[in-house]
């Protein structure tokens, strides 16, 4: 095994672990919270880990991945920084948790799209045109996007906004950061070129 396969195999458990104790800390927020809506919202990013880190386990680490230390440390931010939003902001939107629970639909549709594709280190596994992935380019992101609204509409406040923004902004950049690097194959070049949108149709 080379250096570079075994970066990866390092990142790719790395990977999983985060996922699986992203969504332990989610469910133990889970269990701690007095109020039922903070519950669920804790609760829908709490399965959308544990259903990443159930696909991670079934796949086997990719040889042909590229080991970029940069983008699997953005990912691990973006996933651990919600932990720190506080469900005690004031209610806006009582109905914010349907839209945070159709932010986490799309991502577990987004991870069922990408099957053996789905992987923290990015890696040229063949471009994927199904299920959300044939209307924009980053659905993962755009279903956080979501659940973050969703939270933020019953649990405002500065600091909620200030920390999921963060964790937003972080998940940007490392879809910037994996374009780049899948930019190297053809198949995805045309495939960003039928797909225009990144996040939203008809916005960005």
């Amino acid at each position: 095994m080379t250096g570079s396969e075994r970066k990866v195999e390092l990142l790719a458990a790395a990977g999983t672990g985060l996922y699986a104790a992203c969504s332990l800390g989610y469910f133990n927020r889970v269990a701690h919270e007095a109020d039922a809506g903070a519950r669920t919202m804790f609760l829908l990013f709490g399965a959308y880990a544990a259903f990443g880190a159930l696909r991670l386990v079934e796949r086997r680490p990719d040889p042909t991945a590229f080991a970029s230390w940069t983008r699997a440390a953005l990912v691990f931010v973006a996933m651990l920084i919600p932990l720190a939003a506080n469900p005690e902001g004031r209610l806006i939107w009582s109905g914010g948790w349907w839209l945070a629970a159709s932010g986490a639909l799309l991502g577990i549709l987004a991870v069922v799209a990408l099957g053996s594709s789905f992987d923290v280190v990015p890696a040229v596994r063949g471009v994927v045109c199904r299920g959300p992935y044939k209307v924009i380019r980053h659905p993962g992101v755009t279903a956080v996007l979501i659940m973050a609204a969703g939270f933020l509409l019953v649990h405002w406040s500065v600091w909620n906004a200030a920390v999921l923004g963060l964790s937003l902004l972080v998940g940007v950049v490392t879809a910037l950061l994996e374009e780049d690097l899948l930019r190297r194959d053809e198949r995805y070049v045309d495939y960003s070129a039928r797909v225009r949108w990144r996040f939203f149709p008809g916005v960005a």
